[in-house]
């Protein structure tokens, strides 16, 4: 079924709903995250004018979908691009560059410091050094632009995470159709859909890092006035907002921050009524041990210092100085951490 050629909202309805009930039967998903899809692949025909957008994660287990969704995104995005997630990190940085699209096959490995590079035009740019017949050559790279990732877990950095949307795939009930031919059609659809949309009004609807992600499938579905989808994203932004707050202990000061507020609880792990006066350096690097985050410390004494704690030697040994739980409640209310201790 070829999508409508009627001006005007109601023609882009019907042909809307025809992309979203496809998308549902090749893959099964519901009637809200196959919108999703869909206004996905248009936002990307809106990439030029954009200077954010969201990474659109595929997440689950075998056999549930992620790349039937892939093949679709394949038909129907500004630009598409199959990549291999397995090749080197310079492959896969080279094979990004100017890419409008970027289809992640086996996306585990990828390096997160280039998703987060592809998601904002600011952080795009980058320069390499090639080799030349006499020595090397600059060349400057755009790695700007729509990625999709096909993944099996989240990623370990909550700001990368949060620059996201997660697809959580499943195995559907019933037979499922994927015809990919179908969809090539809808390619040139949207991509004349997205010359209606006033892209540089995407920016009015961010404000927070997961509002910035969303705004410009959120700018789609204003465009088409679905406002029973606006208030289901509602909903999936409040749960998203909520998960990244969770996560943010794994920040390198609010995983220095906790770890100094463990150091403070007694022996027995019962709170205490004030803290200890000093926390030695070298306790605060022994709790953290091998963390994710690998900070050193030089890195640890850096975000102490922000904090406004006094670093001091004594005796060859430095010390952290807590100065009291009024300074550890300032810290905690600063960085907005929830912990039994202040809370109760």
């Amino acid at each position: 079924m070829n999508p409508s050629k009627a001006k005007g909202m109601g023609g882009a309805d019907s042909s809307i709903h025809q992309l979203v009930t496809m998308i549902q039967g090749a893959c099964g998903l519901d009637t809200d995250w196959a919108k999703a899809i869909s206004y996905y692949a248009l936002a990307t025909h809106g990439l030029p004018k954009l200077k954010k957008f969201p990474i659109l994660l595929l997440e689950g287990p075998p056999g549930t979908g992620k790349s039937t969704i892939l093949g679709i995104l394949g038909q129907i995005t500004n630009g598409p691009s199959h990549i291999d997630g397995s090749v080197s990190r310079a492959e896969l940085r080279d094979s990004l560059n100017d890419t409008h699209t970027a289809l992640i096959e086996e996306a585990d490995r990828v390096s997160e410091g280039l998703v987060r590079n592809r998601y904002s035009d600011q952080t795009s740019e980058t320069v390499v050094k090639r080799e030349a017949a006499r020595g090397w050559n600059r060349e400057s790279l755009d790695l700007f632009g729509a990625t999709v990732l096909h993944r099996r877990v989240p990623f370990k950095d909550p700001a990368v995470q949060s620059r996201g949307i997660t697809v959580h795939t499943r195995k559907a009930d019933g037979r499922l159709k994927s015809d990919l031919d179908a969809f090539t059609p809808y390619q040139d659809y949207l991509a004349s859909l997205a010359t209606e949309i006033k892209w540089e009004q995407a920016v009015d609807l961010g404000g927070s890092r997961i509002l910035d992600t969303w705004a410009p499938i959120l700018l789609v579905a204003r465009h088409l006035a679905d406002e029973p989808w606006l208030t289901w994203a509602t909903n999936e932004i409040d749960r998203a907002e909520a998960g990244f707050d969770a996560g943010q202990e794994e920040e390198p000061a609010q995983l220095v921050f906790n770890t100094i507020l463990a150091l403070s609880l007694d022996d027995h792990g019962n709170q205490m009524l004030e803290p200890k006066e000093r926390i030695a350096m070298k306790a605060i690097r022994h709790e953290l041990g091998d963390n994710e985050l690998r900070l050193t410390s030089i890195q640890i004494g850096a975000i102490v210092r922000n904090f406004g704690l006094e670093i001091k030697k004594v005796g060859g040994t430095q010390y952290v100085y807590i100065e009291g739980k009024e300074k550890l409640e300032a810290i905690h209310r600063e960085l907005g951490l929830q912990d039994e201790w202040f809370d109760n």
